[in-house]
């Protein structure tokens, strides 16, 4: 009687380990992601296709700097350094699409259940962006978008006169919040927003 739980027992695991694995044999297991795209439940196919797809798009992806009608310079991916090696994602995306389908019953639900502990979430492109030409471009248009403040002064005086001092008016200056900017275009490449970005320079206040 023992032995017949026991057998009774294990094939119930086993089939509770069919059952959950199942639905993924031919399908991404849960919890894998690639630049932000869910592949959990998807085909191979639909898989490649979605990744492919938004590499494409962001290979198409642009924003030009702008002033007052006067474009300053367009950045896109190169530029940012955001490469990617196709090679290296189908490689990838095969190593993914494994997962949960070789070995054992047992070692292919440990994997399974490794994924819902530790969520795979890869990425096509380096992750350093190259920063330093940025930081060049963006100081090239601080340079010419920075203007100095002038304080107000006394420009003349005539003592008879009722108000004998004639002043001449602060003029503000600007400049360029450099940090911020930079911040903003790369929260724009990373969405894959695109387009034309108007540079604001913020006021600076004179001290007099």
């Amino acid at each position: 009687i023992q032995a017949a739980h026991r057998i009774q027992k294990a094939r119930a695991e086993q089939q509770a380990l069919v059952n959950a694995l199942s639905p993924f044999s031919d399908k991404f297991l849960p919890n894998i992601s690639m630049d932000g795209i869910q592949l959990g439940g998807m085909t191979a196919q639909e898989g490649l296709d979605a990744v492919i797809g938004q590499i494409h798009a962001r290979e198409k992806w642009s924003l030009e700097l702008t002033y007052k009608g006067h474009s300053f310079f367009t950045i896109n991916c190169p530029f940012l350094g955001l490469q990617t090696d196709l090679t290296e994602v189908y490689n990838e995306l095969e190593r993914l699409y494994r997962l949960g389908k070789v070995g054992t019953l047992e070692q292919r639900k440990q994997e399974m259940d490794q994924l819902a502990q530790s969520p795979y979430e890869g990425f096509t492109t380096k992750q350093e962006i190259a920063e330093e030409h940025l930081d060049s471009i963006l100081s090239q248009i601080a340079e010419q978008l920075t203007v100095a403040p002038v304080d107000a002064y006394v420009a003349y005086f005539n003592a008879d006169l009722s108000d004998p001092f004639i002043i001449q008016p602060e003029i503000y200056g600007s400049a360029l919040d450099v940090a911020s900017l930079k911040e903003q275009i790369l929260e724009m490449a990373a969405s894959g927003q695109g387009g034309a970005l108007e540079v604001t320079p913020v006021p600076v206040a004179p001290q007099v």
